[in-house]
């Protein structure tokens, strides 16, 4: 990334700061995605018709009002003072304030050799994680969000499973999986705790139920094929930065990672991408399907102590996608196997089936898993994604030959296997 690209960003992130009034939902430009958006509970089989089933981001203004983590600051969480908790050290200056990711020359950085997939991997950038996590106590992590820190960084408790090992005090009595989900699958919940923070445009591989707590979260929204269209056409290698404190960055004791990832934007934003902003306040609920790519800017509340604080129940996506590690273009949505089986599937199959099962589809990739069958071509003014043509490369257009035979070999599988059982009951 040129100077003048990351100039962009920085100026960018500061636009979405200046034009921060509270909770709002704006249409960026021509083509941008409507998020539905409503101020009562859905009920669950709405929910998942309208929702889950199309592949559409919800709103719920006040879904999550009741939840006693809506009184965290930090005076509130003074009982929990001495934890040690595992954060993520974030720049406060620069091109990069604030942010957890960027793209970076790979001339900047030493590492042995020639990138050794250039096949796959972007020769030329680099995706920079802001720094190794560091462990401190929690009354000190608080401390340093304040605007009277001298410490020339800030900090954020940045998810990556941190209530089973960082947070899990704040777990009980605070929040609870929100019961219009249910027909999906949970897998995890994860604390997002900090002040100023942005998140670099990307998509989960999980279905995610977000809610606001403390301070407010700007989305800045992209339906799946826009944002892969964008995506840049190689994956990108991760390296990390180095932190020490106080507020000290290097890319000297960082290095470059083995890991190369597909669902973050390998290119700054452009002002063009068809993209909805999206602002949630204390207690307001959004539903972020698999895929969606989204940018996520922290505004937090000076009154809690600089806080802002959110919780993700993260959930075993109901749409996918086939990839591999050296795939470089993003397949067509299908849906996940694990909603594919019939219900009594669930009594025959042995826990260590299923994690045989498992196992085999999320092999694939770190960041894309499989599915089992081609997910419909969207209606006329749905928002959900079409499926990628097989316009571009000879290279693309096999690999998504390949994920549609895939696809189909899955399904035929699944169903020889459902008919194997049958036959045994019978």
């Amino acid at each position: 990334m040129t100077e003048l690209e990351a100039q962009s960003e920085a100026d960018a992130d500061a636009e979405v700061q200046r034009r921060f009034a509270g909770p709002e939902i704006r249409e960026l430009c021509l083509h941008a995605p409507h998020i539905p958006e409503v101020h009562a509970l859905p009920s669950s089989d709405a929910f998942f018709a309208e929702h889950v089933l199309q592949n559409v981001p919800l709103v719920i203004r006040g879904g999550a009002k009741d939840w006693r983590a809506l009184e965290w600051s930090a005076t509130s969480l003074q009982p929990f003072h001495n934890k040690i908790v595992q954060v993520a050290p974030l720049e406060v200056c620069g091109p990069h304030a604030y942010r957890d990711k960027w793209l970076e020359a790979a001339e900047l950085w030493e590492h042995a050799g020639k990138e050794p997939e250039a096949s796959a991997v972007d020769e030329q950038r680099l995706l920079v994680v802001s720094a190794n996590r560091v462990r401190m106590r929690l009354r000190k992590f608080l401390n340093l969000l304040k605007a009277t820190s001298k410490v020339a960084a800030t900090f954020y408790a940045d998810g990556a499973g941190n209530l089973e090992h960082s947070f899990a005090y704040l777990r009980d009595g605070f929040f609870s999986p929100p019961g219009f989900a249910s027909a999906l699958e949970l897998k995890r919940a994860d604390l997002w705790m900090g002040g100023r923070s942005v998140s670099r445009m990307h998509f989960d591989n999980l279905d995610n139920v977000f809610a606001q707590f403390v301070g407010h979260k700007t989305f800045v929204l992209a339906r799946p094929a826009d944002g892969a269209a964008l995506q840049g056409g190689k994956r990108l290698r991760k390296a990390r930065q180095c932190y020490a404190h106080p507020g000290q960055f290097s890319r000297e004791g960082g290095g470059v990672m083995h890991e190369t990832v597909l669902n973050y934007l390998g290119v700054a934003r452009p002002p063009s991408l068809p993209a909805t902003l999206v602002t949630l306040g204390p207690g307001d609920v959004l539903y972020l399907p698999f895929g969606w790519w989204h940018e996520v800017h922290g505004h937090p509340d000076a009154a809690a102590g600089e806080l802002c604080a959110s919780i993700s129940h993260f959930y075993q996506p109901y749409y996918c996608r086939l990839a591999g590690r050296s795939c470089t273009t993003l397949g067509p949505l299908i849906v996940h196997p694990r909603y594919c089986r019939d219900d009594d599937d669930d009594d025959e199959a042995t826990a260590e089936d299923e994690g045989h099962a498992e196992a085999e589809w999320l092999s694939r990739g770190a960041e894309e898993t499989g599915g089992a069958k081609a997910a419909r071509a969207p209606a006329a003014g749905d928002t959900r994604a079409p499926p990628p043509t097989t316009t571009g490369s000879p290279q693309a257009r096999a690999a998504f030959v390949l994920s549609l035979v895939v696809a189909v070999g899955a399904a035929a599988a699944v169903l020889a296997t459902r008919h194997a059982r049958h036959a045994r009951s019978s």
